[in-house]
């Protein structure tokens, strides 16, 4: 064995043995766990080492250095650009989800996580084959859902609420990776894309009844199902997320149904509903369906996959994008010679003019102006229907309102006097203004008051009686409160005690007399 041979025998082995440790490094480790995260980093370093030693040693690496430093500066501005618009929005709303249900230290548990799966997708998609990358997205949402279970930041969430968690994640990390992860230039997408797309072109001939389908595409109502269902279909490529591609594609089948529906044969059938799907999409002929369809199988959570409405319409979907890639003469019931003349072109079969005016851009636009007239119509109908039930309404109010005040005038009787005119204080008075007279004082008499009888009325009276017996009569016919009468009296002043007088104005004329005359008799 030649030094030649040994070194590519050699390089050989390192590169099954790195291979083999970066897919056990894939699959083995938690996504949760910073450490192993580390150390994975690492030995992924080292591989991407190794690998590039095999490739010089086997005379692969015709790499230049100048290639190597604008190559770089292009991932550095790939990792530096901001978020998209869609993607600043999905974050909002989950925040705004997360505020009112988690803790800060789990939003932040669960915000660096999500961040640090990006950054490592973002890292390895370019090194990985696409499936590999679908295992680590796939991996990680089962690492997320037992997150959600087990860890303490997110007790007391209901099984409804760690599925919004769970459908939040899935469409922001989706809608930041799209760039990378749809149609990426490691696998065919596109090619089978184009070939798709031309078969389906091709294949515009095809009319309702060659399918077997149950309707007929003509009719007005029929066609404007068509046209909302062929709508719902080129949403598909429109959206980011998985979940809104799939929420698309089942719109598009629930018309279909509707379309069945209408024909007034019974319930509609599954058997009826696969070749309805295969005209939809044989009309739309939607952009990208099969990078659609790669996108949706390795990247969404396989339990919507699993069950559900959206599982089994996708499934459908599949069915029919495969139906038509595999369509041939006798798929249609048709002689093979028939079929390659109506494939190439040089013939045209019967009806197939009615098929190809359906999607007659111009038609398309009179049946919708159609449309939009019928709506407005009945738009119309309902304004006048509630203008007239408004104006019967105000009819019985006012009439309710007239009857309310006449009985209150005929139970109340009022004096309307006209409204106030403006005087002027400097201006003459007028002779026939009538003013009520003015107030003029009133003398009051005081003597003519009644009063109540004094002391002295008992000592000057002629009674037989004596002093002392008048002044017991006195005090019995007058009572307690009229002996006091506090609001009449005025407060005694203080007189000095060398000559002290009585000053009161009951006493004071009954017993200044007896005292003036016991004064003026001389001493015994």
């Amino acid at each position: 064995m030649t030094k030649r041979q040994r070194q590519t025998s050699l390089c050989e082995n390192i590169s099954e043995f790195s291979e083999n440790l970066g897919s056990s490094l894939v699959s083995g480790f938690s996504l949760f766990d910073s450490d192993i995260d580390e150390l994975f980093t690492l030995l992924q370093s080292s591989m991407d080492d190794i690998f590039w030693m095999y490739r010089l040693l086997s005379g692969q690496l015709i790499y230049d250095v100048k290639e190597l430093r604008s190559s770089q500066v292009f991932e550095e501005k790939e990792k530096s650009e901001p978020l998209s618009t869609e993607a600043k929005l999905v974050s909002m709303e989950f925040g705004e989800f997360l505020k009112a249900r988690v803790k800060k230290s789990g939003m932040t548990d669960l915000s660096k996580n999500i961040q640090n799966f990006i950054e490592k997708v973002n890292k390895r998609v370019e090194i990985l084959p696409i499936e590999d990358v679908a295992a680590m997205v796939q991996d990680f949402y089962q690492a997320l859902a037992n997150r959600l279970e087990t860890h303490e930041h997110f007790h007391g969430l209901s099984q409804e609420e760690r599925e919004t968690i769970e459908d939040y994640t899935e469409r922001y990390i989706m809608i930041s990776l799209y760039k990378q992860l749809f149609s990426p230039v490691s696998t065919g997408d596109e090619e089978k894309d184009l070939e798709i797309q031309s078969k389906i072109r091709s294949l515009n001939w095809v009319t309702a009844s060659h399918l077997d389908c149950p309707f007929k595409e003509t009719e007005p109502e029929i066609r404007d199902l068509i046209y909302t269902a062929i709508n719902h279909v080129l949403e598909v490529d429109g959206s980011k997320a998985p979940q809104d591609k799939l929420r698309s594609i089942v719109s598009c089948s629930k018309t279909i149904f509707s379309i069945l529906g209408s024909t007034g044969k019974g319930p509609a059938s599954a058997d009826d509903f696969l070749p309805s799907l295969i005209y939809i999409l044989m009309k739309a002929n939607p952009p990208r369906i099969t990078s659609n369809i790669n996108l949706i199988t390795r990247f969404t959570n396989e339990r919507r996959l699993r069950s559900g409405e959206e599982g089994y319409y996708f499934t459908n979907l599949c069915c029919a994008i495969a139906f038509i890639e595999n369509l041939t003469a006798a798929s249609l019931n048709l002689p093979e010679e028939e079929f390659k003349l109506y494939m190439s072109g040089e013939c045209i079969p019967p009806g197939s003019w009615e098929t190809s005016l359906l999607m007659c851009e111009g038609i398309q636009t009179m049946s919708h102006n159609l449309k939009t007239l019928s709506e407005l119509t009945e738009l119309q109908e309902k304004i006048l229907r509630e203008a007239e039930s408004l104006e019967k309404e105000m009819k019985g109010w006012e009439e309710s309102l007239k009857t309310e005040v006449e009985a209150v005038l005929s139970r109340t009787k009022y004096t309307i006097r006209g409204p106030k005119k403006p005087v002027a204080p400097d201006c003459d008075v007028q002779e026939d203004v009538v003013l009520p007279p003015p107030l003029l004082p009133q003398p009051i008499n005081q003597q003519e008051q009644s009063q109540p009888p004094v002391l002295e009325d008992y000592l000057d009276s002629g009674q037989t009686a004596s002093k002392s017996g008048s002044l017991s009569n006195f005090l019995q016919e007058r009572s307690l409160i009229d002996q006091t009468p506090t609001e009449e009296l005025l407060p005694t002043p203080l007189l000095p005690t060398g000559s002290a007088q009585l000053t009161s104005p009951i006493l004071s004329d009954g017993f200044s007399k007896e005292h003036q005359a016991g004064s003026n008799q001389p001493p015994s």
